[in-house]
């Protein structure tokens, strides 16, 4: 448990410890080595932390070093195939060929001069320099494995604070009260406090279905199933809990989608009628049907009996979801339930339910748009806040566009806060005309034609809608910010953060290792030289996973792969292609990326992409990253090793539930020397089919959402605040390490 509240601690710059700190004392010679091991891998301690980290025993000590060693991945095989591979090896598609055809010939019985390799392929005389090689260059297998890395190579240490259990209380509190849901390094925090024992305030309240859901769960497992219940207000909540805790999917997703989500990760681009994707596919429909014991059954009969709403109104809550719950009430035995003494409110919910004998607020909408009924359709969205948030664009082309939005702008007090944000960053590429990208329930990106009812408005309409729906986002934000004046209270905002964008939408799906960092963030650069890196198969048996790390490179009229088929393209070079892991240490690629040659040779940006080749999601045991240095960063002439930890500037674990095959996990903006922290998923096999277009499209909406500069201007005027020059005359300071804490940016803002 103290492993899991140290890798939060880590993620908010801190170590946990919990115990008083000594008055000033000599420091031990344990501290002092873990100390020189902390600055290796670019951590050093406040002095606060440094008294209660000298207070600790060795043993403690070396617990939270093991932890520090785990989180940055020191433990693992940072091998690539290639040896000193900044200096190209010169193999082409002649070695590979050359390669193939000696193995030919030696199958068939025929002699041919060169060396045989442990994985059983011989290379012949004259191709490829195995010299250079920690594995076969001809099927990527690696043969040589190792814990050697670099240390110390970073320009600027990590200051790490010291966190107590009081902080870890009010981190919790802080993801407990999200107005918004969390993304995955947030619910990871919230699942990992709870498990850890740190204790949620039973007054607390929960505004946001998916945190509910989580911590449901947990009071689930603790055997607390009453208490978990007065989290679920509606059917669809017991629903979500119970899917969450089969599948592990916070959003309920339809079976379907999950099989067919299998079937496209696991077929090849070149195969897509693959046998072996049927068969995984199968294995997943069975994984997913509904066996429940007795005990969760009757805990689920408990639950929906206890939901005080009207059975009509319970029953248009299950409705979007009818197929998945005739297979749940059969499931879960609750026919038989609602027969019992004490289960009759249960019994006149499933009477309602299969004699259909409600009436769905979506089905009413549709029929008055069909009769062109505004007036009718407008009462009932307006009863109806949330869906009228959700269907303003659409109901504003179908009816009268002015009507609409003064119609919403009424209505829009009992519109959450994040959703009427998400309408002002949605707007403008809605209603633009163009196709737009979106992200869909199972975490990849797909861009979608715009609607056809756009082209009925002139440019200047189309501009006048979208000004309209920002000076509503604008006035609500307002409003919000107003109900606490602050009069004359000094705040320094920092320049940063206007480019760093409110955490609404565009979720990540991914942890990461080292900040909850927003997406969007930019990293600016502190050396000339970028070097990503992909680590997988981390505890796993050997086998044949081959995952890619590749590298766009666009450039006004073209654009350039640095990848397993292209190694070492101008201003890049590539460690080379694995195409199999060694058992449970993992194993790694790296490409190098020359910013000043970029610069010079014209390139606008660079796109960071790991893609899974040989068939299924990035889930395992994956972790992506960069690292940049004003120092240099040397690569081993021995080994090819090129990991510093101290040199890590951003880290991503893939989650275990991803569904995604190829993962966009960074932008590089030559010019402005920043990369940006985004997420892109998709059913990619490789660099060369993931669409560059739509890279620069999701920077761009990033752009256009609400910063939490902007946001914060807002809140200053609203609540007579006094913005002021530099941090020294200010009462509170918000800089890019206070947005790096996304609970207190949402509990701020929204």
């Amino acid at each position: 448990m103290l492993d899991k509240i140290q890798k939060i601690a880590l993620r908010n710059r801190a170590l946990y410890l919990p115990l008083s700190p000594s008055p000033a004392a000599p420091l031990t010679s344990s501290t002092a080595h873990c100390l020189q091991q902390l600055r290796r891998c670019g951590f050093t301690l406040t002095e606060d932390a440094l008294r209660a980290f000298n207070a600790l025993s060795a043993p403690e000590q070396g617990q939270i070093l093991e932890t520090v060693n785990d989180v940055m991945g020191t433990t693992l095989n940072w091998n690539p195939l290639v040896k000193g591979w900044l200096e190209p090896t010169g193999e082409d598609i002649i070695d590979h060929l050359a390669t193939a055809y000696a193995n030919y010939l030696q199958s068939h019985g025929m002699w041919v001069d060169g060396v045989t390799l442990p994985c059983g392929h011989m290379i012949p005389t004259g191709a490829f320099n195995l010299d250079r090689y920690n594995g076969c260059p001809f099927c990527g297998k690696p043969f040589r494995i190792g814990d050697d890395i670099f240390y110390g190579q970073g320009s600027k240490l990590k200051e790490l604070k010291r966190w107590t259990r009081d902080d870890a209380k009010q981190a919790l509190g802080l993801l407990a009260a999200s107005t918004v849901p969390l993304d995955a390094t947030a619910r990871e925090n919230l699942k990992g406090l709870l498990e850890a024992g740190i204790e949620l305030d039973n007054s607390a309240e929960v505004p946001v279905k998916e945190n509910a859901i989580i911590i449901a769960s947990y009071l689930v497992d603790m055997g607390l199933a009453d208490k978990a219940g007065t989290l679920l207000a509606s059917p669809a909540d017991v629903m979500r809990l119970l899917w969450y805790r089969h599948t592990g999917q916070i959003q309920i997703i339809e079976p379907s989608t999950l099989v067919l989500n299998t079937l496209r990760a696991n077929s090849d681009r070149f195969n897509p009628d693959s046998y072996a994707a049927s068969i995984l596919a199968d294995t997943t429909r069975k994984e997913l049907r509904l066996h429940f014991d007795r005990a969760t059954c009757r805990m689920a009969a408990k639950w929906l009996n206890g939901i005080d709403m009207p059975p009509a109104a319970a029953c248009a809550t299950m409705h979007p979801k009818r197929g998945m719950w005739t297979r749940f009430i059969r499931g879960l035995r609750l026919s038989e339930y609602a027969r019992k003494p004490g289960f009759e409110r249960l019994a006149a919910l499933l009477r309602t339910w299969w004699a259909e004998d409600y009436a769905v607020p979506q089905g009413k909408i549709d029929e008055a748009k069909r009769a062109h009924d505004f007036t009718a359709c407008i009462d009932i969205m307006s009863s109806h806040p949330g869906l009228f948030a959700r269907q303003l664009f659409s109901t504003i082309l179908w009816f009268y566009p002015h009507d609409t939005v003064g119609a919403f702008a009424k209505a829009m007090a009992g519109v959450p806060l994040r959703l009427i944000c998400n309408l002002g960053s949605q707007a403008e590429a809605y209603f633009s005309g163009d196709s737009r990208l979106i992200k869909t329930i199972t975490g990849k990106s797909k861009t979608i034609e715009a609607n056809p009812r756009t082209d009925l408005l002139s440019e200047a309409e189309q501009a006048e809608i979208v000004e309209k729906i920002k000076g509503l986002v604008k006035e609500r934000l307002f409003m919000h910010y107003a109900e606490k004046p602050e009069p004359g209270v000094k705040i320094y905002i920092s320049p940063q953060l206007d480019s760093m964008v409110l955490p609404i939408g565009d979720r990540s799906s991914n942890v990461q290792a080292l900040s909850t960092a927003l997406q969007g963030t930019r990293f600016p650069l502190e050396g000339d030289k970028v070097r990503i890196f992909l680590n997988w198969g981390e505890g796993m048996n050997a086998a044949p996973i081959d995952l890619d790390i590749s590298a766009k490179i666009i450039y006004p009229d073209k654009v350039e792969d640095c990848a397993y088929y292209n190694l070492s393209p101008d201003g890049a070079r590539h460690s080379g292609d694995i195409r199999e892991i060694p058992g449970k240490v993992g194993t790694a690629e790296y490409i190098e990326l020359d910013v000043p040659r970029l610069k010079r040779l014209g390139a606008e940006y660079v796109v960071f992409i790991a893609s899974h080749y040989s068939g299924g999601t990035l889930n395992v045991n994956t972790r992506v990253g960069w690292m940049d240095s004003k120092y240099p960063m040397h690569v081993s002439n021995e080994t090819g090793v090129a990991y510093d930890p101290s040199a890590v500037q951003h880290m991503v674990c893939v989650a275990p539930t991803s569904m995604t095959r190829s993962l966009v996990f960074g932008l590089l903006d030559i010019k402005s020397e920043e990369i940006m922290w985004l997420e892109l998923g998709s059913d990619d096999q490789a660099a060369f089919t993931v669409d560059s277009e739509g890279v620069i499209a999701l920077m761009e909406r990033l752009r256009r959402k609400t910063t939490v500069g902007s946001a914060l201007r807002l809140m200053a005027q609203a609540r007579g605040m006094l913005t002021v020059e530099t941090p020294a005359e200010a009462d509170r300071v918000y800089d890019s390490d206070w947005a790096l804490d996304v609970p207190k940016v949402i509990a701020t803002l929204l």
